[in-house]
């Protein structure tokens, strides 16, 4: 049976888009321009350097800005 045919199916109705003005658009484009992830994976090793445990994933998410020729990284 299709999802449409399923006694009790309900539609869902897309998202309202949201409008924010001209001024929160230009702030978001800026800051999505700036977005930034690290990503990788570690191993623990031991004494010899051979490794004792399998590869664990991390990442991390932030954004970077320039203010007065300085760079600043929030995450």
């Amino acid at each position: 049976m299709l999802p449409e045919e399923a006694p009790n199916a309900k539609t869902v109705e897309p998202p309202i888009p949201l409008h924010l003005g001209e001024k929160s658009e230009k702030m978001l484009a800026y800051f999505c321009n700036h977005l930034v992830a690290l990503a990788g994976s570690y191993v623990e090793v031991n004494a010899a350097g051979r490794e004792v445990t399998e590869p664990v994933f991390f990442s991390f998410s932030g954004f970077i800005l320039s203010v007065r020729g300085i760079w600043s990284r929030r995450g």
